[in-house]
């Protein structure tokens, strides 16, 4: 009995770390020690917001979020948001930490026009076409023909292909 039991835990021994030294198709081992380990990942967000909570109460400087990424934002001469891993010369920027497991950053609004500008320009400007038509309907008959025309023309050429694999000439057009 005491061997069937040696044996059985020889086999278990066996069976667990056989995968970590067996390799697969690729030539690499089918486990690695990474698979069976735990993400720590959130328990040293946590220890980190620990870290701040605590630093925060003996110094006014903030501690650097753990596992984001320092982003300086500023506003170019030309009014465009520029961003950017370095800090730019002779502009003060905004410092923002990204996720980099995010794959968002908070779009800015625009700002809105005065409505009386923009009901001036409605007066003066042709009706807009619904969104849905990218024509007018005036010009529907003649797409139509357009659309009967190229199809004719498909239509000529399969003829003129099915006539040359078979050996015959194609048929001239009237």
């Amino acid at each position: 009995m005491k061997i069937f039991v040696r044996l059985m835990m020889l086999v278990l021994v066996l069976g667990l770390a056989g995968p970590f030294f067996l390799k697969g198709p690729n030539g690499q081992p089918w486990m690695k020690p990474a698979d069976v380990m735990p993400d720590t990942r959130p328990v040293e967000g946590y220890i980190h917001k620990l870290r701040a909570m605590v630093s925060g109460w003996f110094s006014e400087e903030p501690l650097e979020p753990i596992g984001q990424t320092k982003v300086y934002r500023w506003k170019s001469p030309e009014g465009n948001w520029q961003l950017s891993d370095t800090p730019p010369d002779g502009v003060t920027a905004e410092v923002i930490f990204v996720d980099p497991d995010t794959n968002l950053i908070q779009g800015l609004r625009a700002q809105k026009e005065s409505v009386s500008a923009n009901k001036a320009e409605a007066e003066n400007t042709a009706p807009a076409i619904p969104l849905p038509m990218t024509i007018s309907p005036n010009q529907v008959k003649k797409l139509v023909g357009d659309a009967k025309a190229v199809q004719e023309t498909l239509n000529q050429r399969t003829q003129d292909m099915d006539a040359i694999l078979s050996g015959r000439a194609p048929e001239k057009e009237k």
